[in-house]
């Protein structure tokens, strides 16, 4: 029967089943009436119904037990009058010959009614009753005016929050530390008992319709799975996981809807998982994030000095969130990390998915919760091993290692997790889970499943791989006291700036050098190296129960510079935080360069095994590390410089801890990569931009010093740069500040700078292939002297001198390649585009890098305009190199400001710099001969040098 069809018959009807329903003393209207699909004839009441049918003696024994309600002055309880009289019910029944079956077998052990207690008869019973009329058609659309067909699964029973009062005593309580005070209190010896809800909402029905099932694309063989092969047919309806074997029994005071067996009353997820004797270890995981949260209101309404409520501390489907979707962050004045609660709470009966604010009626979530024995053989021989190695038992596992367990098996949507969508049900790491259907009792896919009133819970044969446990990222967990090798604040800021998928992901694969807590003691600041004060800082993780602003804090540090560069540590600074900066955005700014230069995305056609190679971290700085596994030695670009300066062939490298500093996680099944702890000081780059390093090159080698003066003294650098855009700006408006002279051509990406030498250039100086930059200042001084007196020559010489600056910027743009080549890093070879614009497009040059060390092993082909090889030209080679720069662009107040109308706070001198806001990185090489962009220019210049 289709909806608009009894609508339409409801329609004709109107009048007559109206004045027959108020004369029958039912207290609901005629568009109730509508909206809820109530009999266009009447037959007689649901009570009489069952009594005529007289196979129904249980259901009215439950109908008339004082228990279950109230009793009138004559003898009659509420319940027996509601369905004889009144009301507007909807009742799902079952037969005796259900109930002798149910007696033989349920969860309470009751072999017959007598057995039952009164919460267990007010369960069985409200459980079963819909304080409305319902169609079964009707059931699966939404209410109101313009009800959506085919949407809703779950609606509320008749069940009462308080139809059962939970005593519990210690053997019922989590063993964990928030209710230890409570076992102790309530001895399973001792006369008291503490009332705990499982959850202070109440529990609604679960039901299966042919059109939810249709609109959500659930299959038969879906259905079968779900009910442990009690139902496998979607045209059917199914109430519980009850088939239904009689729809729409019509009588004046609603309908009665007719179940195979006896309707179980569900329980929530978490108690349906505390109740399995199979599950143990998977509700003890759980139970380690269970909290007894006082509830005034139940306390009074139940008439005790404390009622509990049994909750999950959770986030609420959101690391950011600060209470909603039931979120539980804070308990008894202790605040929790987001990152290392659970997902949502497991024991919320009315839960909703919160990452795609569905109603709670219309999907409920799945937990894939591994048996006892598919966790022995996991922790075993399998994933778990390494844990069981380190932590020795199960229990001795951090919860925040257990939490990346338990969020990879909670999920979300049960539409979204059946077994027709298995192949795009994802795991944290969003690479396919693998889920399967296997059998009770194997090794392999869920052998079974448990409905609840919030979800299912798929009972599995196995443990799925945990891609936190197979991630780079995964030794920033395995926190070590003993040993001083926490690193609390990586693991934080990892999850703090959204970095765990990017580390989780197994499809690429990465070096990881880690820094410990103690490493982090030693940063340091690159904004403030630059000014007449330099300083360390000192990162620290704040375990402060009652948390005020973000867990990881810093102490700051003037410290003194000395002859060799390194710094000194002097007296901590009282009140860092100058020109509008805060600690907050200083510690994410800081801490989001720190991990971005800690991460390298490894090529997968090298490996460290290669010996000594350059390799380029996600923030784009180079790293050299030399040696394999635990036995690595790594160069930081900031220890490098220190060493380049001072002509040191030695310089100061980070080595891996010696006890538990390496980890090759892809020897872990499908791990990722490697990762490095190291304890002395974190990842930090070159403090250098490209025209100071060129200038220091100078002053240790004059054959290179020629092209260090023309790039300082072109039109293409500048310290101050406006907010929009890389044009070079005057300090009086400048939003940006940079670490000393910088390229304007560069732009938030890596470079490489090839630098020819003097002799060569000033060949083409004195051939003329090449303007001299000394001409083009003598130029403007002379237009300086007659720009009033003389404008036509004043205008001459500048059309003259804008000339001359475009040749020379030209020329040192096309040494400028987008793209760092480094040598002895992995071999590799390429067209790459210049900072030369020929024409539309960029001129390029070709690279050939053998992976070697030494003069000769990156060889430069120069193209044209065009991307063609300019015949004749000779290739260039690079002679030394791998000189490391980072151009760095500063910027006053916090990150929020940059976003804001009126924009950041000025900077107009590097005193006032507090933060970075972007930054290019380079490599400086020595070549033997400039690299030249037209044939034209490169004939000429073959003349002048014999080649």
């Amino acid at each position: 029967m289709k909806g608009s069809n009894i609508k339409s018959k409801m329609g004709r009807f109107t009048y007559s089943a109206c004045a027959l329903f108020f004369a029958g003393g039912l207290l609901v209207s005629c568009e109730d009436e509508l909206l809820t699909g109530m009999p266009s004839w009447l037959g007689s009441s649901i009570y009489e119904e069952l009594e005529k049918r007289g196979n129904y003696k249980t259901m009215l024994e439950l109908i008339n037990d004082k228990d279950v309600s109230t009793v009138d002055a004559n003898g009659e309880t509420e319940y027996a009058r509601t369905l004889r009289l009144t009301g507007s019910k909807t009742l799902f029944v079952a037969n005796d010959d259900a109930f002798t079956r149910f007696f033989q077998n349920n969860v309470w052990g009751a072999k017959s009614y007598s057995d039952l207690t009164p919460s267990q008869k007010k369960l069985l019973f409200n459980s079963s009753m819909i304080n409305s009329a319902y169609l079964i058609e009707l059931m699966s659309s939404t209410p109101g005016n313009d009800p959506a067909p085919g949407t809703v699964m779950r609606r509320f029973s008749s069940l009462n929050l308080y139809d059962t009062i939970p005593q519990l005593r210690a053997s019922d309580m989590p063993d964990n530390e928030y209710w230890q005070y409570y076992r102790s209190k309530y001895s399973d010896a001792g006369a008291e008992s503490m009332t705990v809800f499982r959850d202070n909402t109440t529990s609604p029905m679960v039901h299966f319709l042919s059109a939810y099932m249709s609109n959500k694309s659930i299959t038969n063989d879906d259905l079968k799975f779900l009910t442990n092969g009690a139902c496998d047919n979607t045209s059917e309806s199914y109430i519980n996981g009850q088939r239904l074997v009689e729809r729409d029994i019509t009588c004046q005071n609603g309908y009665i809807q007719v179940l195979e067996n006896v309707m179980n009353p569900l329980t929530n997820m978490a108690e349906a998982i505390h109740n399995d004797g199979e599950l143990s270890t998977f509700s003890k995981m759980l139970n380690r994030f269970a909290v007894p949260v006082y509830n005034e209101g139940l306390s009074n309404t139940v008439g005790v000095d404390s009622a509990f409520v049994w909750r999950y501390l959770n986030n609420g489907f959101d690391l950011g969130v600060a209470g909603g979707n039931n979120a539980l962050l804070t308990y008894k004045n202790v605040d929790y990390d987001a990152a290392n609660v659970l997902s949502y709470d497991p024991g919320w009966n009315q839960y909703k998915n919160g990452s795609s604010n569905a109603s709670m009626s219309e999907d409920m979530a799945v937990i894939v919760a591994p048996t006892d024995a598919a966790f022995e053989r996991y922790f075993q021989s399998g994933g778990g091993a390494a844990l069981i190695d380190r932590y020795k038992y199960v229990d001795s596992i951090p919860n925040h290692i257990i939490v990346n367990m338990l969020d990879n098996f909670m999920k979300y949507s049960l539409v979204a997790t059946v077994p027709s969508k298995f192949s795009s049900v994802m795991n944290t790491a969003q690479l396919e889970m693998g889920l399967s259907v296997g059998e009770p009792g194997g090794q392999t896919g869920i052998g079974s499943c448990l409905m609840a009133n919030n979800g299912v819970v798929y009972k599995s044969n196995e443990v799925y791989n945990i891609p936190e446990y197979q991630s780079v990222a995964f030794p920033a967990s395995l926190n070590d006291n003993d040993r001083n090798t926490r690193t609390d604040i990586m693991r934080f800021i990892i999850n703090e700036l959204d970095y765990q998928a990017y580390l989780n992901s197994m499809e690429s694969m990465f070096l990881f050098i880690l820094p410990t807590d103690e490493a982090l003691k030693n940063y340091v600041d690159p904004v403030d190296y630059h000014k007449n004060q330099p300083t360390i800082t000192e990162f620290y993780y704040d375990y402060s129960p009652s948390l005020i602003g973000s867990r990881i804090k810093c102490k700051r540090y003037n410290a003194t510079k000395n002859a060799d560069g390194t710094l000194t540590r002097g007296a901590e600074i009282t009140n860092p935080w100058k020109n509008g900066s805060s600690e907050s955005d200083y510690v994410t700014n800081r801490l989001k360069d720190i991990l971005e230069n800690s991460i390298i995305v490894q090529d997968k056609s090298a490996t460290t095994s290669t010996g000594k190679s350059v390799w380029v971290t996600k923030g784009g700085c180079p790293v050299i590390l030399e040696g394999t596994g635990a036995n690595i030695r790594i160069t930081t670009p900031y220890r490098k410089e220190l060493a380049d300066q001072n002509s040191s062939n030695s310089p100061y490298e980070l080595k891996v801890r010696e006890v538990e500093g390496y980890y090759n996680m892809g020897s872990n099944p499908d791990g990722n990569g490697e990762t490095f702890i190291v304890d002395m000081e974190p990842m930090m780059s070159a403090s250098k931009s490209v025209p100071v390093l060129l200038k220091e090159l100078a002053t240790k080698d004059e054959r290179y010093s020629e092209f260090a003066n023309m790039v300082e003294n072109s039109t293409l650098v500048s310290r101050f740069y406006n907010i929009t855009t890389s044009g070079s700006s005057s300090t009086g408006v400048a939003k940006t500040i940079s670490n000393g002279l910088t390229l304007s051509v560069m732009e938030n990406y890596n470079y490489t700078v090839y630098a020819p030498p003097t002799a060569e250039i000033e060949k083409m100086y004195e051939h003329n292939l090449l303007p001299d930059w000394r001409d083009v200042i003598e130029l403007e001084d002379k237009l300086d002297e007659i720009e009033n007196s003389n404008p036509q020559e004043a205008e001459r010489l500048e059309v003259q001198i804008d000339s001359m600056n475009t040749l020379i910027n030209n020329f040192i743009r096309y040494h400028i390649q987008n793209s760092s080549i480094y040598l002895t890093a992995p071999a590799s070879s390429g067209t790459y585009e210049t900072s030369y614009m020929g024409g539309s497009r960029f001129a390029t040059l070709t690279v050939s890098n053998s992976g070697q060390a030494g003069s000769g092993s990156i060889v430069i082909t120069c193209n044209d305009a065009n991307k063609m090889e300019i015949e004749g030209e000779a290739p260039r080679k690079v002679l030394e190199g791998n000189y490391f720069a980072r151009e760095y662009r500063f910027r006053s107040g916090v990150s929020s400001s940059d976003g804001s109308s009126s924009g950041p706070i000025a900077c107009t001198d590097i005193e006032s710099a507090t933060r970075i806001f972007n930054s290019s990185t380079a490599v400086v090489h020595l070549i033997d001969k400039p690299l030249l962009y037209t044939e034209e220019l490169s004939n000429a210049y073959n003349m002048i040098s014999g080649n």
